[in-house]
Order: structure tokens, then sequence, then C-alpha cells
């Protein structure tokens, strides 16, 4: 019989072999969709990053409104500035390891890299979360006590409010980081996720993580679960006042001001809530259900968050329609109190020959490569080895004159629509080939694709390797 000196020896020496050094993790593994072909997951890539493109661009394109535009310095809008640093910080503290998964079929992370993710992303989540409640707090001053408003909420105050966020989750979650990292992990090393979170961490380690966990029910309770019952709190209060309200109009009117925050707080809660039920009550839950809801947590706020504020908020929206970033041939002309026929032709003659002859060749070019593959005597292998070198070039096509055609529709029969479809259209057009193309040659070519695999393999010190 083998003595537990034996065992736990033996024990010792797996968690060696396992972590590399002293009980340390060497490396975690990441996860995306389970079942999925290595295909399908690159192709998953293409809408990731365009949700990633409208949450950076939509967040800094709020920030730069309120920042240029002195209507704006209102505590409303200096608190949906700070939601939308939050949702900067969330989408750049998810972004390297998600696009790793789908876009280079890598989903290994160094331990530091793993902790370091985890406490940004968990310490963005809080601060958002207390931004949300900072908001209820501003909607409820403004219509309990319309007159002592902006006396109430100064500048100096608001500053102190977001100095008071920042601390809070930066605080409380840097404990996070360093309690793990004194665990010993000596079991899979596999996570569950697409980006490192705490208690998926915690779960993969051999010793007991109590500790741990009476940590993170703090945390938690203490952050997002009291937030939510303040804000709870706080609409209950408003919802008093408004009652209250004798006029009709001004009820709605008052309420009509609240539209945005209560999404931007279903958006926040409602994925989070259901997450934290799956993980409760539903151990047997496919691990799609909860990939599927971790990414509404983190990347649809993100995303949605400057879209509502931009549709459901006048004065944001005004600003942002009047200051569009960038002027096109057709705007200009009809500033115009001249006749500006010569302009129009021009401008018509111009793009015949330039788009309109180029897409007419690029149609005739196809015509003809289709007609030489179905001529060709090697089978339908043959053929789809022919066409899948097209696929690439394809996209790009699409990319650039879909979002060109879908401008000039706008501009000829939307004149009516509203100027919000103008400016989202002239932003596709300028923004999504840009975007689009090297993504679309990097995951289509091979050649290209394998150079990028081997440059991230080199600069990755892990390379490869499984522990």
């Amino acid at each position: 019989m083998r003595g537990e000196d034996d065992i736990r020896e033996d024990r010792w020496r797996v968690m060696l072999s396992l972590n590399g050094t002293g009980g340390k993790p060497f490396a975690f593994f990441l996860a995306g969709f389970s079942g999925l072909g290595a295909g399908r997951q690159l192709w998953l890539s293409v809408p990731l990053c365009l949700m990633y493109l409208v949450a950076l661009s939509g967040n800094c394109l709020i920030l730069l409104v309120v920042r240029l535009h002195p209507s704006l310095h209102e505590p409303m809008y200096l608190f949906l500035s700070m939601l939308s640093l939050t949702d900067l910080g969330l989408s750049v503290s998810t972004l390297p390891t998600v696009l790793q998964i789908y876009a280079f079929d890598s989903g290994e992370v160094s331990a530091d890299a793993c902790l370091a993710q985890l406490f940004f992303i968990h310490t963005f989540s809080v601060m958002e979360s207390s931004v949300l409640l900072a908001m209820a707090f501003d909607r409820f001053v403004a219509i309990r006590h319309p007159l002592r408003y902006v006396s109430a909420l100064t500048q100096v105050r608001i500053g102190g409010i977001g100095l008071a966020i920042v601390l809070r989750g930066v605080g409380l979650h840097i404990p996070a980081p360093v309690m793990l990292k004194r665990l010993p992990y000596c079991r899979s090393h596999q996570l569950s996720h697409s980006y490192c979170l705490h208690p998926d961490v915690m779960k993969l380690a051999c010793a007991d993580t109590t500790p741990n966990s009476t940590y993170g029910l703090f945390v938690l309770l203490s952050t997002l679960g009291l937030d939510s019952l303040l804000i709870v709190l706080s609409y209950a209060l408003i919802l008093r006042t408004v009652l209250s309200i004798a006029s009709r109009e001004e009820r709605s009117k008052a309420l009509s001001t609240c539209v945005s925050h209560i999404c931007a707080v279903l958006l926040f809660y409602t994925p989070l809530i259901s997450l934290s039920m799956i993980h409760r009550f539903w151990k047997t839950a496919p691990p799609h259900a909860r990939t599927l809801l971790s990414y509404l947590h983190f990347l649809v706020p993100p995303v949605l968050n400057p879209v509502v504020y931009s549709i459901k908020t006048q004065q944001v929206r005004k600003q942002i329609v009047r200051g569009c970033p960038f002027s096109l041939h057709q705007d200009l002309i009809g500033l115009a109190y001249a006749n500006t026929a010569f302009n129009s032709l021009y401008a018509l003659t111009l793009i015949f020959l330039t788009m309109g002859c180029d897409l007419l060749f690029i149609l005739v070019s196809y015509s003809l490569i289709l007609k030489t593959v179905l001529g060709m005597s090697s089978g339908d292998e043959g053929h789809r080895k022919a066409l899948g070198t097209c696929v690439s070039h394809l996209c790009a096509v699409l990319a650039f004159y879909v979002p060109v055609l879908g401008l000039s529709v706008a501009h000829r029969f939307g004149r009516h629509a509203s100027p919000l479809l103008h400016v989202m259209m002239g932003n596709i057009y300028i923004l999504l080939p840009p975007l689009m193309s090297p993504v679309i040659y990097s995951i289509r070519t091979r050649p290209i694709y394998s150079r990028i695999l081997r440059i991230t393999s080199v600069l990755n010190p892990l390379g490869r390797k499984r522990c």
C-alpha cells in the first residue's frame, strides 16, 4: 500500500508538470462555440469584427460629440460620456482573445495575460454598473427637483462621482488576480469562454477556493446586486413623482427622458441575470447557451448603447447629424443657391466613367471566368477549386459596391428619410471597405493566413504548444 506522503508527492509532481514551476499556471486555453468546424468559426470573425467596429466607432463618436459641443456639457451627457468610456474599455478588454480565437484559430493565452484580462473585464463591468446607477440618480434629480438640477449636479461633483466609480471598480478587483495567481492548477487548463473570467479560472484550481468564492460573492453583491437594487428604487421614486404630475403631457415628457437609460439598463442586466440563473439552476445547460449569453452581456451593450442614445436622445442625434465627420460632393451641391446643373452633370459623368465602367468590366470578367470554369473537364472538385480562388475578391467587391449603391439609393430616393439614415450609410461607405478587405484576404487567402499565424506564433512566447 502506498502511503499518504507518496500520493501527496505524486499530486505535487503532476502539478509541476502541468504548471511549469511552483504551481503557477503556464497557460490557459480559451473556447469559442464548441462543435463548430474551423471554417464556420472563421466566418464568425466577420460579424464579430463588425460588432467591435460599431462599438468602438459609436462610443468614440458619442465622446467626440459631447466634447465638441458646449450645449451638451450637462450632467446627463457627461454621464453618457462615462458610459461610452466604460463601453470602450470593456470592448478593448475582450477584443484580443475573441479575435484570436475566431480569426486565427488560436485559443492559447499566457497566465499573466489571462489574469490581466479578467481584472480589466470585471473592473469595467462594475464601472458600467456604477455609471448606470449614477445615470438613474441623475434622472431622479432632474424629474424630482428640476429647478435645482444644474446646481445640484455641478461638473465638480460629477467629476467626484466619476473618480469614485473608478476607485470602486479598481479597488474591489485588485485582489482577484493576486488570489488566483497563488492557487495551484493541476487540472485541465481549458476555459469555457472566449475571455478570462474570475469564476471560470477559479474552478480549474485544485486547492480550496472557498476564500475566492467568498470574495467573488461579496464583490458581486456589493456592486452589481446593490446597484441593480438602487436603480429599481430610483425608478420607483421617479414613477411616484411622475404620477403626481397633473398634466398627462408633462408625465409623458418626463418619462420619455428615461427611455434611453432604461434600454441601457435592460441591455446590461438582462443577459447577466440570465447567465447567473443558468450557472445556478441549469448546470446541465449546453455550452452554446452560456457562450451566447456571455457574448450578449459583454459585447452587445457596447454596440447598442451608442445606437440607442443616438436615436432616442434628440440633442445627441441633432449634433451627430449636424457634425457629420466628412463632406461628400452631392452634399455640398445641395447647399448651393445657384444653378448646379453643370456640377450634377460632371458628377454623373465621373460616376459612369469610373465606378460604372469598373463594375461593368468586373461583371464581364466574372462572366468569362464562369464560362471558362464550366468548360473545364476536371469535374466538380476542379470547378470548386478554381472558383475558390475568386471568393476573396468577390467579397471585397461586395464590401465596396453594396455601400456605394446603398448610399446612392438613399440620396436619390430617401430625401424625406431621417438624416440619421444618410449619416449611417455614409459611415458604412467610408469605413466598411477598409475594415473588411484586410479581414477577408487574411482569412480567405491561405498564404497570407499562414504567414499571419506564423507571425503570431513568433510573437507569442508560448507558441501553439499545449501544457
